[in-house]
Formats: C-alpha cells, structure tokens, sequence
C-alpha cells in the first residue's frame, strides 16, 4: 500500500472523499457495515483467515475524527456476520487505524501510520489476540521517526509480526525504508527482535512499502527499487529466519523490468511461493499492471514461475495481491471501461505445476470509482475484497468489502475460452461472433447453466443470449458459436462479451474484450 507523501495516493484520496453518490443496496457476499458513515472507507486494507475476516475503515468518523476502526467477521456454518469492533487503545483524530490488517490464527496486526507519540507522527500497530470469540488489544508499537511511514504495511504469522516504515530519516538514507521484526516471547510479551535493511539500500527505494510473512520468511517490497543502474523498476526482498537471526535470502526482480514499473508495490508469501504486484507494467498498456509468482527449488533458489497480465492500460493490476497454498488474488482497482474506475480481482488457482486464471470477480453493480480490489486477502478458496470508495444506500464513499468461497476442490478443472471477436464488414448493426470452448478435466460430470451478454463500454447490455444447459462428463470438451448483435448507437471503445456460468455450487464470470474496427475490416480481441 502506498503512504502519506505519495501524490498518487494523495490524489486517491481526494478521488475517494469527491466521488458522487450512486443508490445502491448491498450485493451478495457484501459483509455489513451497520452505521456506515460518509468517507470512511471501509475494505481499505482486508484480512482473511480460516473463519474469520476483517476490515479496515481508517476513516471512521467515532468522537476522535477519522480515527479508523477494524470490522470483525466470523463464518458459522457458511454464513458470515460482524462480530466485534476493534479501535485503538490510544484513538487520535485522523490517526487512520486501520490502514493496514493482517490476520493469522488467533492473532491480527492492524496499522496505524498517522498516530502520533510525544506530538510527532510517528506511526503506530497494534497486535491483537482472540480468546474465544473476542478479540483483545496485547500490544501496540511505536514508530521510531517523524513522517517515517511506519504502519504503512504490516503482517503477521505465529509469534512473529513485521512492519513497514519506507520513509525513514537520517541517520539512514531518506526514502531508504526498513521493516522492524517484533517477536512475542514465552510470557506473551511483544518485543522489538530486528530491524531489516535492504542489502543495497540507496535513498528513495522505499523498502518497507509492503510486507508479508509466513512462518520463519519475511518479503519486503521496495517499489522503486533499482533493478540496475539504468531502471528503478522495483524490487522485493527475501528474509529467512535461522535461529534467532534474519538473512536476507534473495532480491526478487521482474523478469522484464522496465522504468517505474512498482514492482513490489504489494507481496505476499505462502511457504515457497511468492507473489509480487507491479501495477505500474505497461507491457499491456500504460498502467495496465502485472502480478510476478515465484518460487523457491530445491536449492533454495528463487526462480520466476509466472506472469499475471488480464488487464487493460490504466487498470493497475497488482496494486494488491495474496496468496494461500494454491490459491492467488490480485487486485486492480482502476479497472473498467472508460475510466470508470470500478474496479475488478482475479483468482487464480495453481494447477499441478503451472497457475490459472480461475475467475474474474466484479460485482454486477459497480459504479463509478468504487475502486473494488484496492485490497485483497485469500484463505484457501475463500478471498476478502475491498471496495473503499463504494457508495451504500446513497452514503457517498461509505466503502464495502466482499467476501467469495468456492466449495469446488478442482475448480481450475473446468475450464471456459471465450474466442472473439469477428465481425462481418459493412454490416449495420455489427453482429459478433464468437466461439466459447468447454472443458472438463476433472474426473466427475459438470452440469451448469450459461448466459452471454454483450455488453458497450457505457455499460449498455445490448443483447442477451438465454441461458443453456451444458453437461460434460470427465475429459469431455464442446464449443459453441453465438452470434450477437451492436445494437445502434455504435460507442467507440472496448466492447464486452460476458459468459456467466452458474452451477450448484459456485458462480464465475468470463470476459472477453474486442473494439470495433473503425473501417470494415475484421477485429480480433483478446480475452478479457
């Protein structure tokens, strides 16, 4: 996550606080936010963990001013419901608690970059731990520095939490950034245990941006690392605990680094794999972004495995990522047609030795700067999503978070390809054609329902194709050729075709985009 003195952050806020208000009432998988107020921004920083899930709001309006809260939530028998609360032990007018979340059993850490001690902002975190049902503040650290950015990222795993401060001041380079290592000893007591530099810190790399830990590895991204001396593309940096000591492991780069691509903007670890956003790749487009996977062999080598890319230029895909065991998310918050903003996440499951897509989520009724997949959290095929710009109920940029759960083990075993687009020339209006292909490589029957839209860069649907049974047995595979019309008036700019799939068990959505030729010739989209 970004912090105070980035202008790109400075101006999402101030997108966030000016956005208009659009009615709308709470979609399925949206978890409560009972007494919401205006600005808040709720889902600003997620966290998931077997059954239980949080929420940042780090602008709740309580007595302090925009002190920020943590919303609770636990699963019981596949429903979810807020169950608690949480607010600093020291609230402070614009202190922004909540800016950061990260859960692990029955411990959470929850950021808190402009808390201040002593009159200076500092930063501040807080440890919590649940006894039961309830949760309870055990322990709070303080930022070292004025303006150091401390609590800008924060992460938990067992005994051990980490914290980002990517500003620090002298006596360390400006910009150079750490991460501070706490460790909770025999008697249950938080302590400072280390303080983790990057081993070719220069100024303005800003390690400590984002941070992740699992058992005994910590990841530090610095998102404008130096790749080398020509391109500050961004790094991210390995830790091993041995004993009672941190060693830096690995330095982790894009395999094609380019000139801000942010790689490192987010990261997140999961055993010996690791995932890294760069939501400044523009490989697909200026800002369309990317999501880096890698992966420690047997010798302990870190090797690139691969490469996220579905956006468009603009989308900043990576801007958030998770990873649990086979299951991956990545966030772009910018995403939509038109610079609309709204918003998208894409699962991602690892199948024997190579990663899929498993599906896009975007819920049907997004609008204009909602900005779903500013964060993402995943626990098995269960993923949180924030929507910190979300307007409920005509509250403006009240925020929202949803949460997904996919009950099917092989989910990545039925596969959809939406091949699009061709159109005839000279015809008005344009029909489309295009080619969905079904596979079923599991080993039991499938047998879902699917509806095909056709949908304009205004969001228009323009026409439908009805729902259909498909059924095929294990190893089975089938395509089918639709055809669908643009209905007038044409609107230039990419065009959607859009395949729900429903079965007994779970929902996904497919996308694929095309624009229109301008003269009569055919045109070919890509998928999503």
């Amino acid at each position: 996550m970004a912090t105070m003195t980035d202008p790109r952050r400075r101006r999402l806020l101030a997108s966030l606080a000016a956005i208009a208000a659009v009615a709308c009432t709470p979609p399925d998988g949206w978890l409560p936010n009972p007494n919401g107020s205006q600005h808040e921004q709720a889902g600003f920083a997620v966290a998931i963990d077997s059954n239980w899930a949080m929420s940042g709001v780090m602008r709740s309006d309580t007595i302090f001013g925009a002190a920020g809260k943590v919303l609770v939530y636990r699963r019981v028998n596949d429903n979810w419901s807020l169950v608690q609360s949480l607010v600093s032990g020291d609230p402070q007018h614009e202190g922004n608690f909540g800016w950061s979340v990260d859960l692990s059993g029955d411990r959470a850490i929850v950021g808190a970059p402009f808390e201040s001690e002593a009159s200076a902002i500092g930063g501040a975190a807080y440890v919590f731990e649940r006894s039961g049902n309830s949760w309870t503040q055990k322990a709070q650290f303080f930022g070292d520095t004025t303006e150091s950015g401390f609590a800008n990222s924060a992460a938990i795993s067992g005994d051990y939490a980490v914290v980002g401060a990517p500003f620090p001041a002298p006596p360390t380079f400006v910009g150079a950034g750490v991460a501070f290592v706490y460790r909770r000893n025999s008697s249950g007591a938080w302590l400072r245990d280390t303080t983790l530099h990057a081993s070719d810190a220069i100024p303005n790399i800003l390690f400590g941006w984002s941070v992740a830990i699992d058992d005994d590895v910590i990841v530090v991204g610095a998102r404008q690392g130096v790749v080398h001396s020509t391109i500050i593309g961004g790094a991210a940096y390995v830790f091993r605990r041995s004993g009672t000591v941190w060693i830096q492991e690995a330095k982790l780069r894009a395999v094609d680094p380019d000139y801000h691509d942010f790689f490192g903007t987010s990261v997140s670890v999961s055993g010996d794999t690791v995932i890294v956003g760069a939501n400044g790749d523009n490989e697909k487009g200026n800002d369309a972004g990317a999501a880096y996977v890698f992966e420690r062999d047997s010798l302990g080598i870190w090797q690139h495995l691969s490469k996220f890319q579905p956006a468009t230029a603009g989308d900043e895909f990576g801007s958030a990522v998770s990873i649990d065991g086979r299951w991956a998310i990545v966030g772009a918050s910018l995403a939509g047609a038109n610079d609309s903003y709204k918003g998208a996440a894409w699962m991602y499951y690892r199948d024997n030795t190579s990663w899929v897509a498993a599906s896009m989520l975007a819920p049907h009724d997004l609008a204009y700067g909602d900005r779903f997949g500013y964060s993402v959290s995943i626990s098995g095929p269960c993923a949180v999503v924030g929507a910190p710009a979300r307007n409920i109920q005509s509250t403006d940029g009240v925020g929202a978070t949803y949460i997904y759960c996919d009950t099917v083990p092989g989910l990545s075993d039925f596969h959809f390809d939406i091949i699009c687009c061709w159109q005839p020339p000279s015809a008005t209006p344009q029909p489309v054609v295009a080619t969905i292909q079904y596979r079923n490589g599991g080993t039991a029957q499938r047998i879902g329902r699917r509806r095909i839209e056709l949908v304009t860069p205004n969001g228009r649907v323009t026409e439908t194709v009805g729902a259909r049974t498909i059924m095929l047995g294990p190893g089975e595979s089938m395509s089918e050729r639709v055809v669908l019309q643009i209905e007038p008036p044409l609107e230039r700019g990419r065009h959607e075709v859009r395949l729900r799939w429903s079965d007994d068990t779970s929902e996904r959505i497919e996308r694929a985009y095309f624009v229109p030729p301008a003269t009569n010739q055919a045109a070919l989209g890509s998928r999503r």
